[in-house]
């Protein structure tokens, strides 16, 4: 897996020059913000999304994230569209959005520095954090948490996000592919958030945190994918009950359940195509 993990940013490049002819990208993949972003996605749109959370807008942070490839990028063209039609979104089942955000600064977990939420769905009656996924999985991860990590769960019923962090730390865990301490930390970040709007006199409301993730046509052709699969049951299966849901599917899917929605709107068939287009490919 080592010789295609390292052929996907060629294949990822040659995919988004295909969809954006004349497209600047250099060496490494990286492209401008808005030659990533795929065609009929409105630029000032997802530029009024980051406006609204912490963050100094699209492209202002490290040419790596929106490079071809890039885990926030294949969020922001899958979702963006939608800015105008929040209400007939539809993810994993949650329904009835009234906001969207791109790449919101997380609360900082005991003085330490929060990590950035890729995309963050409101409603009502749910808050939706989403983290991204396209191809860092198929790397192994170093599992890191500081020390004032542990500060977090003072005062807090411990439950199943608290012991897989236990589990981490004491390499008692056995995931080779799955980023469960970033996952486990961005569920600190999203209770956090909660607090906040509590603190301000928000009424509770459950949230959700959903994970989003790339993978080939082929992947069934190769081990790597289904022990990811494995690693997210394993996951999710161990997070259960706690008081945030967890939740994952692949951005396949998620394309593939719009797609077979009654009274999609008209312009959703086209954005798909385009989608498929730019991240539809075998390897």
């Amino acid at each position: 897996m080592a010789k295609v993990e390292s052929n996907l940013t060629q294949l990822f490049a040659e995919s988004l020059m295909v969809a954006r002819p004349g497209v600047k990208i250099d060496d490494l993949g990286y492209a401008g913000f808005d030659d990533s972003l795929v065609e009929g996605v409105d630029l000032d749109a997802v530029r009024r999304a980051f406006a609204t959370a912490d963050s100094k807008g699209p492209g202002s942070r490290q040419p790596r994230l929106y490079a071809a490839q890039s885990p926030i990028m294949i969020l922001i063209n899958s979702l963006a569209p939608w800015l105008a039609d929040l209400d007939r979104l539809v993810v994993h089942g949650q329904h009835g959005f009234r906001d969207m955000r791109f790449e919101i600064r997380m609360p900082p977990i005991n003085g330490e520095s929060g990590l950035w939420m890729p995309g963050l769905l409101i409603s009502p009656g749910r808050i939706v954090g989403v983290e991204s996924e396209t191809t860092d999985y198929l790397s192994g991860h170093r599992v890191s948490f500081g020390e004032q990590t542990e500060a977090f769960w003072d005062g807090r019923e411990e439950n199943g996000w608290y012991r897989e962090m236990v589990a981490l730390r004491q390499g008692d865990h056995g995931y080779s592919h799955l980023d469960a301490a970033r996952l486990i930390k961005q569920y600190m970040g999203l209770s956090l958030m909660l607090d906040a709007l509590s603190a301000d006199g928000t009424p509770p409301v459950p949230a959700t945190l959903l994970y989003l993730y790339w993978e080939p046509l082929n992947a069934a052709r190769y081990g790597e994918f289904d022990a990811h699969h494995k690693e997210l049951e394993k996951f999710q299966a161990s997070v259960a009950g706690g008081d945030i849901d967890f939740a994952s599917m692949s951005y396949l899917d998620l394309w593939a359940k719009w797609s077979g929605a009654d009274n999609a709107p008209k312009w959703l068939a086209m954005h798909i195509a385009r989608l498929h287009q730019r991240y539809s490919m075998r390897i």
